[in-house]
């Protein structure tokens, strides 16, 4: 019973705790069954309030009403903000009296933070990183079971024991989401195992993790010995190559290692931006999914405030047709200017006449408040737009994307890219681009048509 009470309470019973559970088992056990005695007795354990319930009452109020929690309840609210149950250490110095005091409590938070035990639970940290990013949700957004990148169409010679067709779709990275996330969990640890402005290294670092797996070297008896997460078939592999390509990468890097800088990483998220899909819904939109069966998008939600919704809640099906569609879907910054990409080919007359694109750009502000205005990064204290001048266009090559020469970019929370131009069929293309640019690289072979973000 007093094993049971520690694990489901976090403290050893006092006495009197201890001489009414012995009570309840006398009275069940008077019968005969004491196998259902105790039954019952570890039963009431876990039926307590406080087994169930995590309370926080606190002591006695100071001077203005406030109240100071309880060492106990201290233990519990700060080994559950970092793990998933009860830190032992920190249970022992609220016992001690050692968890009573503001400072008490800073260093014996901090001595749980520090310590080397990797059997302390402090899960929740990378926890919270991974919601507050979303980037766990890769494995349900990514769909190919490859990336088919035109570039390496004719780089593999037949292989050996299959792809009797010459199947090119089937040529390219095989494209694993969880690796992504693995790899992204392992960059997040390494930033909150640094501890020094943790958000904002998360969303500048130009460092990354790429099919990365630690393992036990029993020939050199080194142990964590960096090694490919997921390696390709040497000779039978259909003309794929591993999860590093699409990282940039032609060979698997030591790790960490920084992006090429053709293809910069920037924070565990890929600076980028958004475009409004070309499609109209009948209500609000909050969730979407690829179905498995399918491979179509489908997409739920509810009316709420702010929306030119027709219906109160609707889930409807995005099917695509086959036709040729031409939108955004790559944008890179750099201090030269900003290159954004296109899934079809532009009409040169429209996406080179400098004219025809406008650019502003604003900042929020963090406050207790409910929302912000926009305002000037030019003027911090001033509500607005900064207009940005773009001094010329250049379209690429292959007309699937155009370089806007934009000198002097700075980091901003919002910059919006508006444009009015046509594809090669003259079909109309979405106007606008709403991105953030967290930290601007030197300038990359600007105007590149890049091969592994989409």
């Amino acid at each position: 019973m007093k094993r049971q009470f520690t694990l489901a309470i976090g403290h050893v019973p006092a006495a009197d705790e201890v001489a009414r559970y012995q009570s309840l088992y006398e009275k069940c056990a008077r019968d005969g069954d004491s196998a259902a005695a105790v039954r019952t007795v570890l039963q009431a354990v876990l039926l307590r309030a406080d087994a169930i319930f995590r309370s926080e009452i606190g002591g006695t109020p100071d001077a203005r009403g406030r109240r100071l929690l309880t060492p106990m309840e201290a233990a519990s609210a700060f080994s559950l903000a970092l793990g998933h149950k009860r830190m032992e250490p920190l249970v022992t110095a609220a016992g001690s009296g050692e968890l009573a005091t503001r400072e008490q409590m800073t260093h014996q938070v901090r001595a749980v933070i520090d310590s080397p035990d990797k059997r302390l639970d402090r899960s929740r940290l990378p926890e919270f990183f991974q919601q507050y990013f979303g980037y766990p949700r890769a494995t349900e957004i990514f769909q190919e079971k490859t990336f088919p990148f035109p570039e390496m169409a004719n780089e593999w010679p037949r292989p050996k024991g299959g792809d009797a067709k010459r199947d090119t779709t089937l040529r390219g990275s095989i494209h694993l989401p969880a690796l992504l996330v693995a790899d992204t969990d392992r960059l997040i640890q390494r930033v909150l195992d640094d501890d020094k402005d943790v958000l904002r290294a998360l969303l500048t670092t130009d460092l990354s993790f790429v099919n990365l797996r630690l393992t036990d070297d029993k020939k050199s008896r080194q142990k964590d010995v960096p090694v490919p997460a997921f390696e390709r078939n040497a000779v039978n592999n259909r003309g794929t190559t591993g999860p590093h390509y699409v990282y940039g990468f032609d060979e698997w890097p030591e790790q960490p290692v920084k992006a090429h800088a053709d293809k910069p990483r920037l924070g565990i998220l890929m600076q980028g931006g958004v475009v409004k899909f070309p499609a109209k819904f009948e209500s609000g939109i909050c969730r979407a999914r690829f179905n498995p069966v399918d491979g179509q998008l489908y997409v739920a939600g509810l009316k709420g405030w702010q929306t030119n919704a027709a219906k109160d809640g609707a889930i409807q099906r995005v099917r695509y047709t086959g036709k040729p569609l031409t939108l955004q879907n790559e944008i890179h910054v750099t201090d030269k200017g900003i290159t954004i990409g296109f899934t079809g080919e532009l009409d040169t007359a429209s996406a080179s006449d400098t004219a025809n694109y406008s650019i502003q750009q604003y900042n929020y502000r963090w406050t207790s408040a409910y929302g912000s205005g926009k305002y000037k990064p030019s003027d911090p204290n001033a509500q607005g737009k900064d207009p940005v001048e773009v001094k010329s266009v250049k379209v690429a090559q292959d007309r699937k994307s155009v370089f806007l020469e934009v000198p002097g970019l700075k980091p901003v929370m919002q910059m919006e890219i508006k444009m009015n131009i046509k594809s090669a069929d003259g079909a109309a293309i979405p106007g606008e681009v709403a991105n953030t640019i967290n930290v601007v690289p030197s300038d990359a072979n600007s105007g590149k048509t890049y091969k592994s973000v989409r």
